[in-house]
């Protein structure tokens, strides 16, 4: 899947297939949830189906799309310790999440509250990179960085910028000619 993936980015652009792959897996985590939260039965579905949409999603969004976005985003000069940077702290969530999930799952009695976090922390992942991300498609890096710089700082124009009193003062002081 992740070789299709990688196909499909520039064809149907970054957004979309990040979008798509997480929003499968909001749902997938979600039938999870809700499989687990229920009686066992021998002949229900729902959690093969639920755990088909994670591993589709995961394979249309975050596996494939990552390692492009990080490269798209960060400076040129500074990439190569950045990639790594973030790598090393995807490497570090990831082994934490596999060491507490069993524990996790015994503590709390069950997997569907363990799903239920897995729904809820993509759905705000969702949420976020709907508000930050634009699509990279045929965009230059600096202007994607621009774009999203922007969103951050919603996008106030200098003489409107919150700033601190003394930065303030500062400004509205004549300054001397040299």
């Amino acid at each position: 899947m992740t070789s299709v993936s990688i196909v499909l980015v520039d064809i149907t652009g970054r957004r979309p297939l990040l979008f798509g792959g997480i929003s499968s897996m909001v749902l997938g985590f979600g039938m999870l949830n809700f499989a687990f939260s229920q009686p066992p039965s021998m002949n229900s579905q729902i959690p093969l189906y639920g755990c088909l949409l994670v591993i589709l999603g995961y394979s249309f969004s975050y596996g494939p799309l990552a390692w492009l976005l990080w490269a798209e985003l960060f400076p040129t000069k500074h990439r190569g310790e950045m990639i790594g940077i973030t790598s090393t702290i995807a490497s570090i969530s990831m082994f934490i999440n596999n060491l507490i999930f069993e524990p996790l799952a015994a503590k709390l009695g069950s997997l569907a509250p363990v799903f239920a976090v897995y729904t809820v922390t993509n759905l705000i992942a969702l949420l976020l990179l709907a508000w930050l991300l634009p699509e990279t498609k045929g965009a230059i890096p600096v202007d994607t960085r621009a774009a999203i710089r922007c969103r951050l700082t919603l996008c106030f124009p200098r003489s409107r910028r919150p700033t601190t009193a003394a930065a303030s003062m500062a400004a509205a002081a004549p300054t001397a000619a040299a």
